[in-house]
């Protein structure tokens, strides 16, 4: 008794999918936990098990997100909040930082600039194409730090090539002669020079706010400016983060690598299968 391609594709994809785990969507009310890591263990994560964090010299990410027994790597977007490390906190999606931000607060939320999301979208899929960029490196850590706060108006850029808080211009995050600001000024370009693409964004990115409780109207938070602005979220709000949603297709449906190797592996195996038919046909 045969077996048809189309079954034996089916079979052979799944599988191929059960080999290949994607990280667990973060829903409205996950628990999560926030530190920095500096160590090794076994927890696996966007870049293989037991990844540290680097950065963090600005006060800022990289930040390690744990959720259950996976984690992923991360930035915040609002430099006037905090949070504890190794906190635990109630975690939603939202389009934007709720009561936070130091400029560009509008109804309540902080909308998240569509540069942010590429740009972070980049990072995620190691796809980013800064001269001289490195992932596990503190300095390139901290210039993405800055540069996420520069596009969300929580820095600004001088003429003299400082980073500075955008609410205290005495307040220096990144002096021109350091190196800090020297990179975050080559992703700043390199986001110049991708504009075009920078610009539209890319929709797997939002915002993960973080609330030390979990009594909240989670709809409320998405549609309703008024309860957005009320004490009830006032009184529980933490520091937001960035969050990339790996289980959505990208904004162009460029396969990332794992896809790639799925989808060529099928190929190869739908051709093999195949001339296997070819062959007993003619046997």
């Amino acid at each position: 008794m045969g077996i048809s391609l189309k079954k034996f594709t089916l079979l052979a994809a799944t599988w191929l999918m059960s080999a290949s785990p994607v990280l667990a969507a973060i829903s409205d009310g996950t628990l999560i936990n926030i530190n920095r890591f500096s160590g090794t263990d076994n927890t696996a994560g966007q870049y293989g098990n037991g990844d540290p964090t680097y950065g963090g010299s600005l006060l800022g990410g990289e930040f390690r997100v744990t959720v259950g027994n996976e984690f992923f790597k991360t930035f915040c977007v609002e430099y006037n909040e905090h949070i504890s490390l190794n906190g635990n906190y109630i975690a939603t999606i939202n389009a934007g930082a709720i009561q936070g931000g130091e400029s560009g607060f509008s109804n309540g939320w902080d909308l998240l600039n569509k540069q942010t999301e590429w740009l972070y979208a980049q990072y995620r899929t190691s796809a980013l194409g800064v001269t001289g960029f490195q992932y596990d490196n503190n300095t390139w850590a901290d210039a993405l730090q800055l540069v996420f706060w520069k596009l969300e108006g929580e820095a600004t850029l001088l003429g003299t090539g400082s980073f500075v808080e955008y609410l205290n211009n005495g307040n220096i995050l990144a002096s021109a002669s350091s190196a800090i600001a020297q990179d975050a000024s080559q992703i700043l370009q390199y986001l110049s020079n991708n504009a075009a693409v920078a610009n539209l964004g890319d929709s797997r990115v939002s915002v993960l706010n973080l609330w030390s409780s979990s009594a909240l109207d989670y709809n409320l938070l998405n549609t309703d400016a008024s309860y957005r602005l009320s004490s009830t979220v006032a009184n529980v709000k933490e520091q937001s983060q960035l969050y990339f949603n790996d289980t959505q297709p990208g904004p162009l449906a460029t396969p990332e690598p794992a896809s790639a190797v799925l989808w060529g592996a099928l190929s190869l195996l739908g051709v093999a299968f195949s001339r296997l038919r070819k062959s007993s046909r003619s046997q």
